[in-house]
């Protein structure tokens, strides 16, 4: 099984880059204990495996930061399972919750871990930051919070020798910011 788990601090495209990579990932069966996660199966492949992708869709806040707290716990038994089964392709994370080196080494064990790691501006990020709380009507994130979790992800980056994705470039004295398509690019460049 191969786990990917985006990191990257809050606003850098964790959630938008992985619709766009599951785009064409139709749910089978949803799961809510121990743990939600959804079995799903990419209809463009002709591969028969099953797919996981961690957490619920959610309109902000998606993926792994919609598990409880205690949602490392169950991991063990979940990838025995899923390990058991011979059936599952991609182990899909994205976000806070397990962004950790329980949960890494855990993904280790039962087959190849990709980390990425997408970074962006701080200036455009926080704008992201900005933007999203108002545009949805949720509270903005505490900035030392925020600051909290960009050194957490970076760290667990280099430590886990993560795949960057740089997500955009000076050019000129301005910053450009790359198209999720190209993002993608890069990133099907990093699981080869």
């Amino acid at each position: 099984m191969d786990t990917i788990y985006f990191l990257g601090a809050p606003a850098t495209g964790k959630t938008t880059l992985v619709k766009y990579f599951t785009q064409h990932w139709f749910d089978m069966e949803s799961v809510n204990k121990p743990i939600a996660y959804r079995i799903q199966k990419d209809l463009h492949s002709k591969d028969k495996k099953y797919n996981i992708q961690l957490g619920k869709t959610a309109p902000v806040y998606a993926g792994t930061d919609t598990l409880s707290f205690t949602a490392i716990d169950k991991m063990p038994d979940l990838y025995k399972l899923w390990s058991s089964k011979d059936k599952i392709k991609y182990i899909l994370g994205e976000g806070d919750r397990l962004a950790n080196r329980t949960y890494f080494d855990l993904a280790k064990e039962y087959g190849t871990l990709h980390i990425i790691y997408l970074d962006l501006n701080e200036k455009v990020r926080q704008n992201r930051s900005l933007n999203r709380s108002m545009s949805n009507n949720v509270s903005l994130q505490n900035l030392t919070w925020q600051k909290g979790r960009l050194t957490k992800h970076k760290k667990l980056a280099e430590e886990y020798n993560a795949h960057i994705i740089e997500c955009g470039s000076m050019e000129f004295g301005a910053y450009i910011e790359k198209s999720t398509e190209d993002l993608y690019d890069e990133l099907l460049n990093c699981l080869v």
